[in-house]
């Protein structure tokens, strides 16, 4: 009787565990280096590992800080279908529900296939059960924002309680073109600038930053091309660097058509090239922000006081940045200097609170409801408005018939043209 072979004498078995062995001494080395390389780092979390990186201030590396895709968050407590009561509807009722609850799967080749009638439902129900992010808000505003009947915040009042009461507050009555949009603190900068610039449809921003900001998202900003209206809270900074950088900016002819502006500043220099500037820009209104109480009509001596007016309406001093931007360029507007938006044009306002976004699933509804609940820290302010004489009024020269202009120092008198007198037919034809 034949005996058999005991497997593990065999060749194969023994080739293969001597690799198994090979394995098991190679990942415990792996790891052995790696527990000496964690010692001799003195940083504990990988967020204090990113903290080396441009340590003694040399530079800053924002791609290591935790971002977050601002633009597709809408709210954690989203209502479909099932939420609609049990009625008979329409085909067309029903196709508009089921895409309204996908959303995040539209494109704009699909909406440019149908007309504003057909998307009107969708975009009502995406409203209705608070899935408007911007992304989404962005798709039907490019292809529909001309339409009469297009609105940024269909049914507000089904929204959550803490953004229907924030809409309500920024919002004029009966504006159907103004987008307020909240975002946390922990946004990249840049990002967000190429996404405003890349809208295809007409906007003007209004932006509020309630955030300490770095030296680098503040020079981001000058890159904002539709750019109305700014106001940076006191947490910030602005350092005499950063408004040379600015100044230089506008000069080369960026933020054309910044108008109001609100900064945390502490010295009459600043604000005094602030209104040096003011020529190479649309800039109309300057609001001074800070912790401390300062006449600077009666203590910053080198203001310019004649082409410019201290102004103190407390009525809107606590009023939410988007009317009050709103408000300022209707009250002061000047003739060949202020840019109104058009009745067709979008105006997105947004909110930069001073609150990072985690992104945990139990905690995500109350960071949205933190989010729109969030205020900016009220504080003294002052500010002063551009006059009407300031600037030069553009008069056409009236030019009168027959006469001709010359650029030199010589004058040509008028032409005179005869008139044909026609007497009788005979001399009609002999013309």
């Amino acid at each position: 009787m034949m005996e058999l072979q005991n497997p593990t004498r065999s060749r194969t078995f023994q080739r293969w565990r001597k690799q198994v062995d090979n394995d098991r001494k190679r990942k415990r080395s792996e790891k052995d280096d790696g527990k000496k390389d964690w010692k001799r780092n003195k940083f504990i979390t990988v967020e204090e590992q990113f903290k080396a990186i441009g340590s003694s201030n040399m530079y800053n590396d924002t791609s290591t800080e935790a971002n977050y895709e601002w633009g597709s968050v809408i709210s954690p407590v989203v209502l479909s279908s099932r939420d609609e009561q049990r009625t008979l509807k329409s085909l067309k009722t029903l196709s508009a529900m089921k895409i309204a609850e996908n959303q995040n799967l539209l494109s704009s080749s699909m909406l440019k296939s149908s007309s504003w009638q057909v998307w009107k439902l969708v975009w009502e129900y995406i409203s209705l059960w608070r899935r408007d992010s911007f992304q989404t808000f962005e798709l039907f505003a490019s292809n529909f924002s001309k339409e009469a009947q297009f609105m940024c915040h269909p049914f507000v009042t089904n929204q959550v309680l803490a953004k229907k009461d924030m809409i309500l507050k920024s919002s004029l009555p009966n504006e159907t073109r103004h987008r307020v949009e909240r975002v946390f603190g922990n946004i990249r900068f840049s990002n967000f600038v190429t996404t405003m610039n890349s809208l295809t449809f007409d906007n003007m921003v209004m932006l509020e930053i309630n955030k300490p900001m770095k030296y680098d998202e503040l020079i981001h900003l000058t890159n904002l091309t539709n750019l109305m209206a700014l106001k940076i809270g006191r947490l910030t900074t602005i350092p005499d660097l950063v408004l040379d950088r600015w100044c230089t900016c506008i000069k080369a002819g960026k933020w054309k058509n910044l108008q109001v502006l609100s900064l945390p500043l502490e010295s009459q220099g600043a604000l005094c090239k602030l209104q040096k500037i003011a020529a190479s820009c649309k800039l109309l209104y300057i609001e001074v922000t800070g912790k401390t109480i300062v006449n600077i009509q009666r203590d910053w001596k080198d203001l310019d006081l004649i082409n410019w007016t201290v102004t103190n309406d407390r009525a809107m001093e606590n009023l939410p940045w988007g009317i009050k931007a709103q408000t300022i360029m209707k009250k002061y507007k000047i003739t060949n200097h202020t840019k109104l938006p058009s009745p067709s044009t979008i105006l997105l306002d947004f909110h930069v609170v001073n609150h990072t976004y985690i992104g945990k699933f139990k905690d995500l509804e109350s960071e949205y409801d933190q989010l729109w609940s969030l205020r900016g820290l009220t504080g003294f302010s002052q500010a002063i408005v551009l006059n009407d004489k300031a600037v030069p009024e553009i008069t056409a020269t009236a030019i009168r018939p027959g006469s001709v202009q010359h650029s030199g120092a010589g004058t040509k008198k008028p032409t005179i043209v005869k008139k044909l007198q026609v007497r009788n037919l005979k001399s009609f034809f002999n013309m």
